[in-house]
């Protein structure tokens, strides 16, 4: 798989990841394991993560999408989609 991005929390012992444009990954920094994986449509974007790990976004041409990471999940929390440079 290739990674397009990817963002670290160190303090939460996370790193998020941007897989060929259609997935994100959470994974522990500590054994590299998977801790959560969703799809998404947004091939140009970037992955971000917060200090605490908590929350997870991907910001792009099509939009932000925020999710929660607590636990070994990725729960959607917001997403704001973009047409024409407008937040719709």
């Amino acid at each position: 798989e290739h990674v397009h991005n990817a963002a670290v929390a160190l303090a939460a012992r996370r790193i998020a990841f941007n897989v060929q444009g259609a997935s994100l990954v959470l994974a522990n920094t500590e054994d590299g394991k998977t801790l959560a994986r969703v799809s998404h449509d947004m091939p140009q974007s970037y992955v971000m993560i917060s200090p605490d790990g908590r929350l997870v976004a991907l910001t792009g041409d099509r939009g932000t999408r925020v999710w929660n990471a607590t636990g070994t999940s990725l729960q959607l929390q917001c997403a704001c989609c973009c047409r024409g440079g407008r937040a719709t």
